[in-house]
């Protein structure tokens, strides 16, 4: 899957152009054909496209399921560049992501410096009653050839052509057609991702890119400049960690800023809804460094804090990451645990031998004293077994059977009829009989389902509403009738 996955990568080029509208007339959809552990055809990506590629219209925009790309749902197509973007109103404005500072990879990315489509020999595919001929994507980028994670099965007669919006610059010769399918190099069936449907769209997004590329490289500077100082420590506080004074024990750790367990974090009245998050991945930043840091480095620490944290309140604020009022908030909630801290005496190695010894005896204790009280493996939880079975009533039981889709692979395990339950019900003449028959009969169907994994099966409350019917059968026999019996018999015995 790491192959298919790099796919996205590359599929997504056009050309810059100083405009802020952008009007698509074709919605082409890619799938994963149905693949193990899927029930249905999962969705890829959806290129939306011009109606031809030209000088005025050189940009396409594709649609990622958020599952598959791992960075933004829609990436903006332009030249060599990648360029994720995301909706802000109802109005189809568009402006750029903010990915680097959630950790999900660049803003704008050059994905090639040059790029070849090399046709190779292989049986081509016949999609959409359409044929194509397969090409491998030779890409170059710093000047370092790419491995060719894939291949693309291009029809060059077809009158749309999603090449050129994806490859718009191609060294030698260009080519041009509409994209069939995308495979790996080894042509493997099962990471193949084909077309599935063509579609005539009138959709238009309005997105300044020119105006957003300037801005986000304002905000990218803010944000370098904002943990220049943070990277340039992590160095420095690597090659302490690597010093032979440091030991195993934790107990000789320097103690974190009480900032660090995140308790008073959320008594701050953040004006910014966003300003949350950035506070809290900011002080997982701040603590990570107290981690290589011995006993008596507090004061150490400190001055780096101190120094560090003063750029919340101008290039955090500049980079748009938290407003004015809150960032001075944050700043003085931070130095206020740092200035409290205390410089620490190292413990000797007796002291921490000592203390080594202590933890070890109390560990041995805990586990002796859990696993006198409870008779099972420590890595699983028992709940106490409780009997709730007897006055259940079929309406208070649901099948998790009728949550599967018609072509869910799930049903080749489990009874036929469990497709549709109302066919193996007799035709009683008590209204309640049927009723706890066709629970019993959709009890039954859950508890074959139960046995494969990701069915979301509830055993205990499975089996409890199976008793009950079965309870309910044996005291209740004396009142069916005579015909009604048989058919209950019938059906006990047949149920399969």
């Amino acid at each position: 899957m790491k192959k298919i996955v790099s796919i996205s990568l590359l599929m997504l080029f056009g050309m810059v152009m100083a405009q802020n509208s952008y009007n698509f007339s074709y919605r082409l959809d890619y799938t994963f054909p149905k693949a193990e552990g899927l029930s249905t055809d999962m969705i890829f990506a959806k290129h939306y496209i011009p109606a031809k590629f030209s000088e005025k219209t050189q940009n396409s925009l594709i649609n990622f399921p958020t599952y598959m790309s791992g960075k933004s749902e829609y990436s903006f197509l332009s030249g060599n560049q990648m360029i994720s973007i995301q909706n802000l109103d109802l109005e189809n404005n568009f402006v750029i992501t903010d990915l680097e500072y959630y950790g999900y990879g660049k803003t704008v990315e050059a994905l090639y410096d040059k790029v070849e489509l090399r046709k190779i020999e292989r049986t081509s595919l016949t999609i959409l009653g359409k044929s194509c001929n397969h090409y491998e994507v030779i890409a170059t980028l710093d000047n370092e050839q790419k491995p060719s994670d894939f291949v693309l099965c291009i029809d060059e007669t077809n009158e749309i052509d999603n090449v050129s919006f994806l490859l718009p610059k191609q060294e030698g010769k260009q080519i041009k057609g509409l994209v069939l399918a995308v495979t790996s190099p080894e042509g493997s069936e099962n990471e193949r991702i084909i077309l599935t449907s063509i579609s005539p769209v009138n959709s238009t997004i309005h997105f300044n890119l020119e105006k957003e590329l300037a801005a986000q490289k304002v905000r990218q500077d803010s944000i370098d400049k904002l943990y220049a100082e943070e990277g340039n420590w992590a160095a420095d506080s690597t090659a302490v960690a690597a010093d032979p004074y440091y030991d195993s024990y934790y107990e000789n750790y320097m103690t974190q800023p009480k900032f660090c367990d995140y308790s008073e974090l959320y008594n701050l009245e953040f004006e910014d809804e966003n300003a949350f998050s950035f506070g809290s991945s900011y002080i997982g930043t701040l603590c990570n460094y107290t981690y290589s840091m011995k006993r008596g480095e507090e004061e150490k620490y400190k001055n780096y804090a101190l120094k560090e944290i003063k750029g919340i309140k101008k290039n955090a604020v500049k980079a748009g990451f938290i407003g004015k009022k809150d960032a001075q908030m944050f700043y003085e909630f931070l130095k206020k645990d740092i200035e409290a801290m205390k410089v620490t005496k190292p413990l000797t190695a007796a002291e921490l031998s000592a203390q080594a010894a202590v933890d070890a005896a109390n560990a041995a204790v805990e586990a002796v004293a859990y696993a006198d009280e409870y008779d099972y493996s420590m890595d699983v939880y028992v709940p106490e077994y409780q009997s709730v079975y007897k006055p259940m009533k079929p309406e208070d039981s649901n099948f998790a059977v009728t949550s599967l889709s018609d072509t869910s692979g799930y049903w080749k395990g489990i009874p036929t009829y469990c497709k549709k339950i109302s066919t193996v019900i007799p035709k009683f003449s008590d209204g309640e009989l049927t009723k706890h028959a066709t629970n019993y009969a959709g009890q039954i169907c859950d508890m074959y389902l139960g046995e494969f994994e990701g069915s979301g099966v509830w055993y205990k409350g499975t089996l409890d509403a199976i008793r009950s019917e079965q309870m309910y059968f044996n005291n209740n026999r004396d009142k069916f009738s005579k015909k009604d019996k048989e058919l209950l018999d019938e059906f006990l015995n047949n149920l399969d």
